[in-house]
């Protein structure tokens, strides 16, 4: 097993031919880069990455979530199921498919497992607040600047009966108190939407991000339009930039990514569409996600991950019932 830090230190000494003190210091410069959100385990393998090294089939994987990053195979994981996204249904080549997911925590982090066709009959049998170990499975990029974790043909979901206490998010908090990488909900009001193309393509087979029409597993394809909104959100206590990718931009503006890349003439004219996204400038909404530093502005942002308008009845309760606990 390669999975310890000294073992990968050792194997990119080897491999990289250079020291194994060489080594350490470009792993601790990996850390620093990424301002501490990787663990020098993943940063290990980052480093032997840029070398031209692939630990990953090596290492028999039976990893904390912190440690997990995107490119690995066989990965073995536990974790307490947070949150469920039930099955939807999609359209794709004139064939139907369903998607689910299920957000999972350990006491390092929280990932999310993506399921498709028929893995999504798994949810059937799981719960929120179950623990399970999730067994030979890969990692893809997220589209969020981030990985999940995907199943394969030999890939395995169990219940187990372990205690494992998730990582908490801050809840919900003010925008002057999040820092690099807590995850929490904030509820703010939208106050300026950057002025970029709303827009990014991926395979309409695997969901992947596509480059020149073409998808690293399916070749030539046809690009599926994707939303992405950025914008500052403000609490009155502060204000930050924030992204909504996918469902979330979907949410924020109230139309699905095709129909809105359909108003664009199929990309000739954004003006209708820009008329459309500055409707929701000084709307309030309440949204969860995750903060980090964004590296190309070198600022704090928000990568939401659910969003909802504010609903005055249900704000008033959480009020009140916070009230009452106070007494």
């Amino acid at each position: 097993m390669y999975g310890n830090l000294e073992e990968l230190i050792k194997k990119i000494s080897e491999g990289a031919k250079i020291d194994e003190s060489e080594v350490k210091k470009l792993i601790e410069e990996k850390v620093r880069e990424f301002s501490g959100l990787i663990s020098e385990e993943g940063a290990a393998h980052i480093v032997a990455k840029e070398y031209g090294l692939n630990l990953l089939k090596e290492i028999s994987k039976d990893l904390k979530i912190e440690n997990i990053i995107c490119g690995m195979k066989s990965v073995n994981v536990k974790g307490n199921i947070i949150r469920i996204i039930q099955p939807k249904e999609f359209e794709r080549n004139g064939k139907k498919g369903k998607v689910a997911s299920i957000i999972i925590g350990d006491e390092t982090g929280q990932i999310r497992i993506s399921l498709w066709d028929e893995q999504t009959d798994l949810v059937k049998n799981l719960e929120e607040g179950m623990n399970i170990e999730v067994l030979n499975a890969y990692t893809r990029d997220n589209g969020l600047g981030g990985c999940e974790l995907r199943l394969g043909k030999t890939s395995k979901i169990n219940k187990i009966d372990v205690e494992i206490t998730p990582k908490k998010g801050v809840g919900r908090t003010e925008i002057r108190r999040l820092t690099i990488g807590s995850n929490g909900e904030i509820r703010g009001a939208i106050v300026q939407i950057f002025d970029t193309k709303p827009f990014f393509f991926v395979c309409p087979i695997c969901g992947q991000k596509i480059v020149d029409n073409k998808c690293e597993t399916h070749g030539e394809v046809e690009p599926k339009p994707i939303l992405i909104l950025s914008g500052v959100i403000d609490d009155g206590t502060g204000n930050m930039r924030i992204v909504f990718f996918r469902e979330q931009a979907e949410k924020v503006i109230g139309m699905k990514s095709e129909e809105a890349f359909n108003m664009t003439k199929n990309g000739s004219d954004f003006d209708k569409l820009k008329e459309k996204i500055n409707e929701i400038l000084g709307k309030e909404f309440v949204v969860r996600g995750r903060t980090k530093q964004n590296q190309f502005f070198e600022r704090l942002e928000f990568i939401a991950t659910d969003v909802e308008e504010v609903d005055p009845i249900k704000e008033a309760k959480a009020i009140l019932n916070s009230l009452e606990r106070k007494e």
